[in-house]
């Protein structure tokens, strides 16, 4: 089974993180640059410190695409292995990939979504990580003019810590939000799917679900072809 979704440390998350925290110092640098040009300084600063600004952007979009691609194929080959394996799930594949569950227009009944404060907790402070890490990256990079170095470091080993969080609150939810799921309306699985194959199984239904709906309708439309595709996977097992 592909285990690089659930993966802490991955390369390329590292790669992203990297080149996330030198954009951010790069462009707070050129910014401090073009102060001290205003000032007396040489604008030769200005323009070195710009163009690495934008080529560390570039790189790190590029980067993000390439871990997103990543993740996707992850995804896709973590499916494939599973459909491989269970005929009842790839029968499954087949008719909600083919259209017919968005035209039937099935509307089940909202399920309430499992409250998880671990979760929730994780999530926040991978937001608050990311976003307070840029705000003291950028007041570190003017902060070191004065020789202070805290707030620049405190900065980047925040933006650092973001990727690893929010992968591992994606990790939580398959383990307690989908299993939940699971117990409640597939019931007792002859085998507990994998976290990955949870994931996959949740992305493939977040794409299979009719659009223009309510969020409560399409949320309830997800889980309803979670826990079939689930179900589907668990008759082979």
């Amino acid at each position: 089974m592909v285990a690089v979704d659930l993966e802490v440390w991955s390369e390329l998350g590292l790669l992203v993180a990297i080149l996330g925290v030198a954009s951010v110092v790069a462009w707070a640098t050129t910014v401090v640059a073009v102060i001290q040009a205003f000032n007396g300084a040489s604008w030769v600063s200005v323009i070195v410190w710009g163009v690495i600004a934008i080529a560390v952007t570039a790189t790190r979009g590029a980067a993000q695409r390439a871990a997103v691609r990543h993740e996707m194929q992850a995804s896709v080959q973590t499916l494939e292995a599973a459909a491989a394996a269970s005929p009842a799930l790839t029968e499954a594949i087949e008719y909600f990939g083919s259209g017919d569950y968005q035209r039937l227009g099935r509307t089940p009944p909202p399920h309430p979504t499992p409250v998880d404060v671990g979760g929730l907790v994780l999530m926040l402070l991978s937001w608050v990580f990311a976003i307070g890490g840029t705000v003291l990256s950028v007041i570190g990079s003017f902060q070191v003019l004065n020789d202070v170095w805290w707030v620049l470091v405190l900065g980047i080993v925040l933006l650092l810590l973001a990727g690893p969080l929010h992968r591992l609150q994606k990790s939580r939810y398959a383990s307690r939000v989908l299993a939940v799921y699971e117990h409640e309306m597939v019931g007792p699985l002859p085998k507990t799917p994998s976290q990955e194959l949870r994931l996959a199984l949740w992305q493939f239904a977040q794409a299979a679900a009719p659009g223009g709906a309510s969020t409560d309708t399409r949320v309830a439309q997800m889980v309803d072809v979670y826990t079939e595709m689930v179900a589907a996977w668990g008759e082979d097992q």
